[in-house]
């Protein structure tokens, strides 16, 4: 009976180390759980910050876009403006040009004439 016991005494220290390996594990396990959480937490407040500052950027460019629509939009008012008083202007004016008078058809006409204009 002396052997049973001891067997039982040496299988309850093993199951007492592996209880205190198991907790060190449990331990081990956590620890790397929360090391990679603050990881994690730093690269996404890095790729946060650099959105927002993407965002920032492209808002200041669309906002200076929006400006210079605004002021080509004035520019082409005057143009228009512009044009058309110019042709207001230049529809006042008469143009005379100097056009030459065609010769008086005599009925006939040589068909070589034809073929070379065709």
């Amino acid at each position: 009976m002396g052997d049973v016991g001891e067997t039982l005494e040496l299988v309850d220290g093993h199951t007492d180390e592996l209880d205190e390996m198991k907790e060190q594990l449990k331990d081990y396990v956590n620890e790397a759980l929360y090391r990679n959480q603050d990881m994690m937490k730093e690269v996404f407040n890095v790729v946060k910050s650099d959105k927002v500052e993407k965002n920032k950027a492209f808002e200041a460019m669309i906002k200076a876009l929006k400006e210079q629509v605004t002021e080509l939009k004035g520019e082409l008012n005057i143009c228009k403006v512009a044009l058309g008083s110019a042709m207001l202007v230049s529809a006042s004016k008469k143009c005379s040009m100097d056009v030459p008078k065609l010769k008086e058809f005599k009925g006939t006409r040589s068909t070589r004439n034809v073929d070379i204009f065709l």
